[in-house]
């Protein structure tokens, strides 16, 4: 094979791989202009609980604008377009969605689009159950040992057998993330 064709086919093989990588799904976080919603903060019982109405007055937080739900024709637009939604965020009036590079452009264009940042690399791959638990842990009543091995020593039966099950209780996990992370 002569040299022009193998520098031929070695171009040819960069633009290919290069297109590739840019026509793959990757995540997105999409921001949205408003809230342009059919809600009202005046009836919050339209889209709040009346546990969580009741803790904002015991605690004083007003309702805003911010409690409202994401506008869903937003997110079925941005579905239309070809992008996944996988989950939205009220506060930041967001959402997060998997689609292909190149259909950017087009929802940047949307009206009701406010910003676009890049998330991560490649499609986000929905978990499931059996990836949870790992192969050489048997389950034991449905847990894996190094859950059991981590109830016994908080005493998780024993609190069980005195009915305490944390069953209809509200928990909040607040994380500070991972120090020193961005230092390695």
């Amino acid at each position: 094979m002569g040299r022009s064709k193998l520098l031929l086919i070695s171009i040819l093989g960069f633009f290919l791989s290069v297109f590739k990588l840019n026509a793959q799904d990757h995540r997105f976080m999409v921001f949205f202009q408003d809230k342009s919603s059919s809600f009202s903060i005046d009836n919050p019982l339209e889209f709040l609980s009346t546990r969580a109405i009741e803790r904002r007055f015991k605690q004083n937080i007003s309702i805003t604008e911010q409690d409202l739900p994401i506008n869903q024709d937003y997110l079925t637009t941005l579905e239309d377009q070809g992008a996944k939604v996988w989950f939205s965020t009220k506060w930041l009036n967001g959402v997060l969605i998997q689609t292909d590079s190149s259909k950017l452009a087009d929802l940047r264009s949307l009206s009701f689009v406010s910003s676009i940042e890049y998330v991560a690399p490649g499609p986000l791959k929905p978990r499931i159950e059996s990836d949870l638990v790992k192969k050489n842990q048997p389950l034991v009543k449905g847990r894996t040992q190094s859950t059991e091995i981590q109830n016994m020593l908080l005493g998780i039966d024993a609190m069980h057998q005195e009915g305490i099950t944390g069953k209809n209780m509200l928990i909040a996990v607040f994380d500070g993330g991972f120090i020193g992370v961005d230092n390695t």
